[in-house]
């Protein structure tokens, strides 16, 4: 569970990065 909420966190990281 932890793991898939670092993912989630990063992808959105990057996401917001993009933008």
């Amino acid at each position: 569970m932890v793991f898939s909420l670092m993912i989630y966190e990063k992808n959105l990281f990057l996401y917001v990065r993009c933008i």
